[in-house]
């Protein structure tokens, strides 16, 4: 068997800028005075030249050609409009194409209009990017928030969907720099232990075809594998990695098997984040690869794979619901529930959220 497609679609499940990171190297850590703020002009509210002591700042990376940015923009809103009198959200333009004028960014800020009702500014230069963006070496892309403190001392920074504990706890006086430190480090551990098992697995994979091992024995041994490191490290269980190669291996061992695993992390209360995306790889992979059907547990494994990746995502609005949904249900009448698939099949015609 090629393994070279999952190798590649595998590499999706992580972030790829991750695999490019050297943590060690980041010049701008928790705790650190915040950076000044680089401005080539304010587009929206009044200038902010310094921070002002007692107050808390949100400084937001975003763009106009990206969708989870604009998704997460009617949020910040209301999370300012809660605290107004304590929190500031500057959100600073970068990444722009080169094509986008300050006069294209302040068309689209105006027609957001109280969908993006806080301070925003456009980058000078790149400085914002290369004094803030680039220096905490965390680059998963954009959206990016930073939390400045009342101290004016970096508190937090990462997805915006994760801000409104984050804010909250700062505004009760109940954060703990160190602790954010600290989970901050373990994130970028845990991120870099991903990128290891990553390129293990790869080249244990093509070791393995380079034997000319039969397809049973490469599977086998595959499994075996992932869950060595599983053992040697409790905390990948149940994280996306693994559950691609264990769903893989599975699927061409013992399909009853691979439905049984599949089925047991998206029925788990205890999982948080469950690895839906894997499952649905794997099964997509083994259909396109196999040209042929799977038994029909499997599809319904699928389908509830991909409503869970539905249901687990931050901003809805920016998926493309109508193609994910027709996906569900071409997977249910695939396991024999017509029921399912016709249900799924109107909410793919249901019409599309306008985000804008």
């Amino acid at each position: 068997m090629n393994f070279k497609p999952i190798l590649t679609s595998l590499i999706t499940l992580i972030s790829i800028s991750s695999l490019a990171q050297d943590p060690s190297n980041a010049t701008l850590k928790i705790s650190d005075d915040a950076p000044p703020l680089y401005i080539k002009e304010w587009v929206k509210g009044e200038p902010i030249k310094e921070y002002e002591k007692g107050k808390v700042y949100i400084v937001e990376f975003w763009a106009t050609w990206c969708k989870p940015c604009i998704a997460a923009m009617p949020h910040l809103s209301e999370l300012k409009r809660k605290n107004k009198d304590h929190l500031e959200i500057i959100g600073v333009s970068v990444f722009e194409d080169k094509n986008t004028t300050s006069e294209d960014i302040k068309e689209f800020v105006l027609n957001m209009g109280d969908k993006m009702d806080y301070h925003v500014a456009i980058d000078d230069s790149n400085k914002m990017i290369d004094n803030w963006f680039n220096a905490s070496n965390d680059n998963k892309g954009i959206p990016k928030s930073f939390v400045i403190d009342q101290n004016s001392k970096l508190a937090w920074f990462g997805h915006p969907k994760d801000l409104e504990p984050v804010i909250n706890k700062i505004l009760a006086g109940e954060w703990e720099l160190q602790s954010a430190s600290k989970e901050k480090n373990e994130e970028k551990n845990f991120r870099e232990l991903e990128v290891h098992v990553l390129d293990s697995m790869n080249n244990y994979i093509y070791e393995l075809n380079a034997k000319k091992l039969n397809e049973s024995e490469i599977n086998q041994k595959t499994l075996d594998k992932i869950n060595e490191f599983i053992v040697a490290n409790p905390e990948l269980e149940n994280t996306p990695i693994p559950t691609f190669y264990i769903m893989q291996s599975l699927l061409s061992l013992d399909p009853k098997k691979a439905y049984e695993y599949g089925n047991s992390i998206l029925t788990s209360k205890e999982i948080v984040f469950k690895p839906a995306w894997s499952i649905v790889e794997v099964i997509r992979y083994h259909e396109n690869e196999n040209k042929s059907t799977l038994p029909p547990e499997i599809y319904h494994l699928g389908a509830k794979a991909f409503q869970e990746y539905i249901d687990q995502s931050e901003y809805q609005e920016v998926l493309d619901l109508p193609k994910l949904y027709k996906n569900i249900s071409e997977w249910y009448l695939k396991a024999n529930e017509e029921q399912l698939a016709k249900e799924a099949l109107q909410k793919a015609n249901l019409p599309r959220q306008n985000t804008n």
